[in-house]
């Protein structure tokens, strides 16, 4: 499949990421894998050091939003199993804030690694 994918991108006009950590970090396969895209254009971008404070508060806005919407998400289960004479007295403000945790973070949690270590154990001997 990835050879079918890799011989049919030169010829689609799409936008394409070639992520091969071993063929990207190696100067000669780097040159190869370019070679066979004539009239893309090629560009990369190497972010390196503290994030800006833009960034930092675009990613605690980020996560102040999730958590947010779970704290939305358990009101509304606590609200729902109420009886009815209850519901009355409840509160569905949510109010939630960061932690210093969260404060720290300046990148959001994934969900799926980005590399296998079966991947990365084939690239690095």
């Amino acid at each position: 499949p990835f050879s079918l994918l890799a011989g049919l991108a030169p010829a689609l006009p799409r936008n394409f990421l070639v992520v091969e950590v071993k063929g990207n970090l190696l100067a000669d396969l780097r040159k190869a894998i370019i070679s066979r895209f004539p009239g893309f254009s090629k560009t990369a971008c190497v972010a390196m050091g503290e994030p800006t404070m833009e960034y930092k508060e675009a990613i605690q806005a980020l996560i102040l939003r999730e958590k947010k919407h779970q704290a939305e998400i358990e009101r509304k289960k606590l609200f729902d199993s109420k009886k009815e004479a209850e519901a009355e007295e409840f509160d569905m403000d949510v109010s939630v804030k960061l932690t210093e945790e969260d404060r720290k973070l300046i990148h959001l949690k994934k969900l799926t690694s980005d590399l296998l270590p079966s991947d990365l154990g084939k690239c690095f001997h």
